[in-house]
């Protein structure tokens, strides 16, 4: 589009800070200027927080950067789950969130089965892709890279109306995975 503007930034680091970004993280971006803020919540960061929100009320171009909800998260953890072969592995993402403490359990089960984990980044990759085409269509930013195309072309395609948005993140890794494939 021609009121498109350039985001500032190289589009791996950009990604990896949206796909890092969760509701224990605070995370901003200015796509004016190219500068990132990551840091995870905790007491002993509170100072470095601190010091960066005043920079975020006093320069202008920043934006917190959006994260998958953890309802949103789980959801997309059990279409993976659901979209496997039927097998030992399937059956072990299932149990793991239908247990206590699913998130750490479904990592735990990840962790165990290397060929599953790298299915499950592409999965979490593509949708962080998309997540941060959303963000960038929103903001009237682009990127020159074909990452960023694919994910644009993706939500263009199944972009019908803006209430689409919020339910296409959900699921958005999994679609674009099999676009892809």
């Amino acid at each position: 589009m021609a009121d498109e503007r350039r985001a500032v930034g190289k589009w791996p680091d950009v990604h990896r800070l949206f796909r890092e970004a969760s509701p224990m993280t605070c995370s901003h971006w200015n796509p004016d200027t190219g500068e990132m803020f990551r840091v995870k919540s905790s007491k002993r960061q509170r100072l470095l927080v601190e010091a960066f929100e005043d920079r975020l009320f006093n320069e202008e171009g920043w934006h917190e950067v959006p994260f998958l909800e953890s309802d949103d998260e789980f959801a997309l953890m059990g279409d993976f789950a659901k979209e496997l072969g039927r097998g030992k592995g399937r059956t072990e993402l299932l149990a793991a969130l239908a247990g206590d403490k699913p998130f750490r359990r479904f990592r735990e089960v990840l962790q165990r089965r290397p060929g599953m984990e790298r299915r499950w980044r592409t999965v979490a990759n593509e949708e962080a892709s998309v997540r941060l085409a959303i963000f960038c269509l929103g903001q009237a930013l682009r990127f020159d890279h074909d990452e960023y195309r694919t994910a644009v072309d993706f939500v263009r395609a199944e972009w019908e109306s803006a209430e689409r948005a919020e339910g296409l993140i959900v699921t958005s890794g999994l679609s674009l995975s099999k676009r892809i494939r």
